[in-house]
């Protein structure tokens, strides 16, 4: 919640519908990078290893890719096999492109 708390006006640019979703979050993990928190990914975890991504959040002196790779990774060894993201989100559509998911018409989807 600190973490939140501390990144919120950055978070809600990224993701306005945020604090909408939160109470369905059951699925969160924080990033860490030489002891710093460096992202929070949170999601929805429905049946069968699929996940409605609520936020993908990066600090500003993380945002080169690498905490999204990494993350990414360790997912598909957790044995998640899709995430789904079906927000309306600002600059966000490059890293997700980025990040292997597929656009689709009213969402991204990541296939694992």
């Amino acid at each position: 919640q600190f973490f939140v708390n501390l990144n919120k006006e950055d978070i809600l640019q990224f993701f306005p519908e945020f604090e909408n979703q939160s109470k369905s979050i059951n699925f969160l993990k924080l990033i860490y990078c030489e002891n710093k928190i460096a992202g929070l990914f949170a999601a929805e975890e429905k049946e069968n290893g699929v996940l409605n991504l609520i936020v993908d959040y990066t600090t500003k002196e993380y945002r080169d890719y690498s905490v999204g790779h990494y993350l990414f990774n360790e997912l598909s060894a957790e044995k998640i096999k899709r995430i789904e993201f079906n927000q309306k989100c600002q600059n966000h559509d490059k890293y997700l492109l980025k990040m292997g998911f597929s656009k689709t018409e009213n969402s991204f989807v990541k296939e694992f």
